[in-house]
């Protein structure tokens, strides 16, 4: 076997194993295709064909992206695929073969992954294969093509490749046919001429059709020797114009394309007139494959008629320039004037070219091709305006100055007008890029070229909900590349330093898409090696690569504020934020605008309050425009904290808010936007002053009012402003009584009041943890410790809550108390000790979690305020309901927990007799395990060593009772496999008697929770786990069945039923000194379950009690046995009389198992 060494990196290996399973299929396929006999193996190959066919489909378009490592691969399968079809015992293939259909799947496969015409250079050329492909062909032809489909497929593709054969293909032939007319066919040809018209409109075939009919009719004996083109495209144009279907249209119009391309142009010319008829109204097509497809034949028709030519003044462009002088002696001078100027020879040359170029030589409808593709330049499509722009300058590159030149100036003049849309921007800049590319525009046209490419770079059209426009700047880049990669350096050098420059540097910092980001950042890498007049060149790269560019505020907020930092690009990247970007549609764009305009600021020591920018800044704040309002003061807020040379007085912050609000303006759409702006800009304002204004009463009212409103917002990014402000608004005026107080007191007030919402108080609450409390009074801190706990008591059992405003309240209390710890209550503890064990739980899920885990934050052993004054029964306490948080093994609380069991364990003032000294080191331990982590997605193995230690809190006596909650909620959970079993584990490797006191502390929890809605479920699942999975007593197995019973007895919850069922029969194989001491007590409860009223219930139970019964070995009562199960299976336990009457002779078949 072929040993495979092709280099591939280290995350591809597994390549190797995929196409080896390539290899053993083919292998597989070749030996059973050498047995003489294996119609055993043939069948068995039947039946595995599809899944066989699907896998090595999966395997080779997984590699579809990277193709190029499969070519290596490809010359040994091709080598197999022959060896199959050459090795037929009896030396003929029928196409109808196994075998052969397999093969041929295989050969499609490989052609999906590495595209039809790569495959063209593996196959054979070995002239013998000709022959037979096309008797397979004809053979597929006869037969079902939607059975055959991919042996058509593969065949026709092997054609083509076989069929350019350099030898005459009358050799192939065996015998002459005479058609209707009397003319002599050769074989050969008719044969494949006929397989052609067979399949020319096939759309399954349309990958590999043109190919074939592109080789066949451009074979020179075929046009020497017969008119069999001309036939062809007569039938071609015939099924374009009998109405055919969309699919038949496409095929022809595909093969017209390849003709076009292929065939010879002086044999081609002929037939342009009529091809190019039909592709006048074909070109309206609003079907896009036909619209393009129609441009390339009316492109590749044109380009037949006018011949090559290559015009002298070209040569005085792009990478075409020609040095006369070859002296290394030339001045510099000289050369400088030589690639500078383009006009020494200009008016002669055109004049020349004029009486080279015969204007007859045009087609005669080529002002119409030319019409047609200027006005789809604006097509809807892109790729219809990628073709036109490909062949328009293609076509410009055969045609005289002064032709070209009106082609150029139209598209420049017309299409690249503030009057037309994207779709024609975007036409225009790719057929520029095209001419560009080329080097058809010429020195002096160059700046017309450079000023569309700068409204281009920046052009964005809003049109409802979105904007158009990104096309349009990815093609403004393609050709400033273009520009680069065909000019001469010292020719464009001029442009790059003072147009495009500032301009791609301004795109790659701040345009919204990744891709426009990514193009400008290849244009700057082009520009700068090609000519090394880029300003800064070596930063600019080093900074603008491919991923550096993935994240916007990277580009904004690092790179925008870097490149500021140079003269070069300061100014324009200033004015285009003050200009494009802070009245931008997008409010994220606007905020990283304003912020990166404040850090220019900053960190340049540069300040614009005196520039333009300023005042309109000022202007707009004020003006009309949403936009412009909200991106403005986000601005000017920005700039008041970073701009050290601004004085804020100058802003007028207090006119600024009054007229807003005189206006109305912070309510309806729009408001919310209006609200964050002034309260960022109210926040910088008070803490650059660190004072109010010295304005009126009513300006202040104002303000606090406009807070106060603000505060009953519940948009995020209003709340994230707002819970800013306040705390810097009580920091400035807590000396001004008249000011603060009144304010604290409403503040107090709506956390009193229950009507308001609750998005009021946690906004309240999270301003207050942003506080500095050295602001406040004990008085205050007081009043506000009692209104918050006052809040938490009323509506924690309230079923409507918001339970993420009750974590903030909650938060902020502990906080509060820990700032001056003789705010200290017993009730405050208790309210402590039931957010931490809240597991409330709504249709949102488990929403007691965010409680819990706001509490276990807060407490926080190094700013001690709380725990010191706690007792030890108090710090037992947290630390129980903690632990039972870490074993309850939830998403976000696991990590949490166990970093604050870690660190109370390390507190100093910890009382010594709170937890033993062991118990004090296994949470030690967990500092010296790897930080686990929250995302339970990620799998199990990177927290075990943290539930092992966990475990471990076993041996606490303190903690066994509390550990108990988390356990059984942990055991119902089936995505917890692995933690389950790390339980089992432990409590198997337990000695006797310690597994025995902890089985004790289990059931004692059982019992005080068999009534509990949200435990007593869980508690049945871990009762049946531990029965099966854990050695226990006989006197556990009792107390549990008794457990069971006391927890389904009475409910209506059928779920309970059926897993006190489950316990119930689990406890029946488990071997007792008793003889069926287990059966008897079981079936107690279970004989009340087979009458039960559910029909649920009953047959639930008769069918776990069936499977429970199968597993006793009682050898001395089979019998009985036997007819315990014979009732269980005749019995409809649907039907309650009938399951009351069955019950009783169970119940006495058992009773006398017993005896």
């Amino acid at each position: 076997m072929v040993q495979y060494t092709v280099n591939i990196s280290e995350d591809k290996k597994y390549l190797v194993a995929d196409l080896k399973q390539c290899r053993q299929h083919l292998d597989r396929l070749l030996l059973v295709r050498s047995l003489k006999s294996s119609s055993s193996e043939i069948a068995k190959l039947t039946l595995e064909r599809e899944s066989l066919n699907e896998n090595m489909n999966k395997i080779l378009i997984k590699w579809k992206e990277e193709w190029k490592i499969i070519l290596s691969f490809i010359p040994d399968f091709m080598t197999k695929i022959l060896e199959i079809l050459e090795s037929n015992s009896n030396g003929i293939i029928n196409v109808e073969d196994v075998i052969f259909g397999m093969t041929m799947e295989f050969i499609r496969c490989v052609t999906l992954c590495i595209s039809p015409k790569r495959i063209g250079r593996y196959w054979p050329t070995d002239v013998k294969w000709l022959p037979r492909i096309v008797e397979w062909l004809e053979q597929c032809l006869s037969l079902d093509k939607c059975s055959n489909w991919s042996n058509l497929y593969v065949l026709a593709l092997w054609l083509s490749s076989a069929v350019r054969t350099p030898f005459d293909l009358n050799r192939f032939d065996h015998e002459i046919v005479k058609s209707n007319d009397g003319t002599q066919n050769h074989t050969m040809q008719h044969r494949i001429d006929y397989a052609i018209r067979s399949i020319v409109t096939d759309h399954s075939l349309l990958p590999v059709v043109h190919l074939l009919a592109g080789g066949f009719y451009s074979r020179p004996d075929i046009i020497r020797t017969s008119s069999r083109l001309e036939q062809f495209v007569g039938l071609l144009l015939q099924k374009l114009q009998n109405q055919s279907t969309v699919y038949e249209q496409v095929c022809c119009l595909r093969i017209f394309a390849t003709l076009m391309k292929v065939v010879d142009r002086e044999t081609i010319h002929s037939l342009v007139e009529q091809i190019m008829e039909p592709m006048f109204d074909l070109v309206k097509s609003e079907h896009e494959l036909i619209a393009k497809l129609s441009i390339k034949i009316l492109g590749r028709s044109a380009l037949t008629r006018i011949r090559p030519r290559l015009f002298k003044w070209r040569y005085s462009c792009g990478t075409r320039i020609i040095s006369t002088p070859k002296s290394s002696e030339l001045k510099e001078i000289g050369r400088s004037s030589l690639y500078s100027s383009n006009e020494f020879n200009i008016d002669q040359a055109d004049d020349n070219e004029e009486e080279e170029f015969d204007i007859e030589d045009l087609p005669t409808n080529f002002e119409t091709v030319i019409q047609i593709f200027l006005h789809h330049l604006n097509h809807q499509s892109s790729i219809v305006r990628f073709s036109i722009a490909k062949y328009l300058a293609s076509i410009c590159s055969r045609l005289p100055y002064n032709f070209s030149e009106e082609i150029l100036t139209y598209i420049i003049e017309d299409l690249c007008s503030e009057a037309q849309d994207d779709t024609a921007w975007h036409g225009a800049c790719l057929a520029l890029a095209e001419f560009v590319r080329r080097g058809y525009v010429r020195i002096d046209r160059m700046k017309q070229i450079v000023d569309v490419v700068q409204r281009a770079l920046f052009y964005e059209h809003i049109k409802g909900s979105f904007s158009l426009g990104t096309h349009v700047r990815d093609s403004a880049a393609y050709i400033c590349w273009s520009m680069a990669r065909a000019y001469d350096p010292r020719l464009i050098g001029q442009f790059v330093v003072s147009h495009l420059a500032p301009l791609l540097i301004c795109v790659v910092c701040f345009d919204r898409q990744l891709n426009c980001r990514r193009a400008a950042s290849a244009v700057i890498q082009e520009l700068s090696g090609r000519t090394q007049r880029f300003p800064n060149w070596i930063d600019v790269i080093s900074r603008t690569e491919f991923h550096d560019l993935s994240l916007l505020e990277h580009t904004y907020l690092e790179l925008g504020v870097h490149f500021a930092t140079y003269d070069e690009f300061r100014s324009s990247i200033i004015q285009h934020l003050c200009v494009n970007k802070i009245i931008y549609w997008d409010p994220t764009i606007r905020r990283l605008a304003a912020k990166t305009l404040g850090l220019i600021c900053g960190k340049l020591n540069f300040s614009i309050s005196n520039s333009e920018d300023a005042l309109k800044l000022l202007e707009l704040a004020l003006g009309p425009d949403l936009n412009g309002r909200h991106g403005s003061i986000q601005a000017i807020a920005h700039l008041i904290k970073y701009d050290n040379k601004l004085d804020p007085t100058d802003v007028k912050i207090e006119s600024i808010i009054q007229e807003l609000t005189v206006r109305n303006l912070f309510v309806g759409i729009g408001g919310d936007l209006m609200r964050e702006s002034c309260m960022l800009l109210m926040k910088e304002y008070f803490r650059r002053q660190k004072q109010l204004p010295n304005s009126s009463l009513e300006y202040k009212t104002t303000w606090i009012n406009l807070m106060l409103n603000t505060l009953t917002t519940e948009t995020a990014f209003v709340q994230d402003q707002i819970i800013e402000t306040v705390p810097a608004f009580i920091e400035i005026t807590f000396n001004d009584a008249s000011t603060c107080e009144p304010f604290l007191k409403t503040l107090v007030s709506i956390i009193e009041n229950q009507c308001v919402q609750y998005h009021s108080i946690s906004n309240i609450c999270r301003s207050l943890m942003k506080l500095n409390l050295k602001t406040l009074s004990f008085e205050w801190l007081k009043r506000f410790v009692e209104a918050i706990s006052n809040f938490i008591n009323k509506v924690f059992d309230n079923p409507l809550r918001n339970s993420e405003t009750v974590a903030d309240a909650i938060s902020t209390m502990v906080r509060l108390i820990d700032f001056n710890s003789e705010l200290w209550s017993l009730d405050l503890f208790q309210i402590l000790i039931r957010c931490l064990d809240d597991h409330t739980i709504t249709n949102k899920g488990d929403v007691g979690l965010f409680v819990r885990i706001a509490a276990i934050k807060s407490i926080d052993p190094i700013d001690n305020g709380l725990l010191s004054k706690l007792d030890s029964h108090s710090l037992l306490r947290i630390i129980q309901l903690i632990t039972s948080e870490a074993v309850f093994h939830r998403k976000k609380s696991f990590a949490l927990s166990i970093e604050k069991l870690n660190l109370i364990s390390k507190w100093k003032n910890l009382p010594n007799d709170v937890l033993p000294a062991d118990i004090i080191q296994i949470l030690n331990n967990f500092g010296s395990i790897e930080t686990c982590s929250n995302d339970m997605d990620e799998g199990w193995d990177k927290n075990v060593e943290q539930y092992k230690q966990l475990l471990k809190l076993f041996s606490c006596d303190r903690l066994t009772y509390n550990l108990w909650p988390g356990i059984v909620c942990v055991m119902q959970d089936p995505g917890f496999q692995s933690s389950i079993k790390l339980i089992i584990r432990y409590l198997c490797e337990l000695k006797p008697l310690e597994r025995e006191q902890v089985l004790k502390t289990f059931l004692q929890f059982f019992r005080d929770h068999s009534k509990d809605i949200r435990l007593s479920i869980p508690c049945l699942i871990s009762a049946k786990q531990l029965l099966l999975q854990v050695p226990t007593t006989v006197e556990f197995q009792l107390e549990i069945a008794e457990l069971s019973w006391m927890t389904c007895h009475g409910s209506l919850n059928p779920k309970k039923y059926i897993f006190a069922i489950d316990v119930f029969c689990s406890l029946i194989p488990l071997e007792t000194e008793k003889k069926n001491q287990n059966l008897n007590n079981s079936f107690r409860y279970l004989y009340v379950l087979l009458g039960h009223r559910f029909p649920r219930v009953r047959s639930y139970t008769a069918t776990e009690l069936f499977t429970s019964l199968l597993s006793i070995d009682d050898a001395d009562h089979m019998e009985s046995l036997f007819e315990v199960t014979e009732i269980l299976q005749q019995t409809d336990w649907l039907n309650l009389e009938d399951s009351k009457q069955s019950r009783v002779r169970i119940s006495n078949l058992i009773k006398s198992m017993s005896v």
